[in-house]
């Protein structure tokens, strides 16, 4: 356990600007067991979980974005649905449902 934890890693890097001039950073943590997470200091946005699998390999499962530009575009999107959603049939609807992206 105490090799896990020595053997432990954070890296920094650019992850491009924001609209308004900022910079983003994604920072990625490793772990002894060849673990990897990697986010943003925009929301937290998971941007890659890397897991080790056979022959040394890994393999992301995370569906992150390439750049912070991306994750404000979707970011503003998410938003104005919330809040249409949430402002739209609040309470006027029971046992609604509604489809977003082919899924229910």
């Amino acid at each position: 356990m105490q090799n896990d934890v020595l053997s432990s890693s954070i890296t920094v890097k650019s992850f491009g600007f924001l609209e308004n001039g900022r910079q983003a950073f994604c920072f990625t943590l490793k772990n002894g067991n060849g673990l990897e997470l990697s986010v943003t200091n925009f929301g937290a946005s998971i941007t890659s979980i890397k897991i080790p699998i056979a022959n040394g390999k890994k393999i992301d499962i995370a569906l992150g974005f390439p750049n912070v530009q991306s994750y404000e575009k979707s970011f503003n999107c998410q938003v104005r649905l919330i809040l249409e959603l949430s402002l739209e049939g609040t309470g006027r609807i029971r046992n609604a449902t509604f489809n977003l992206n082919g899924k229910k």
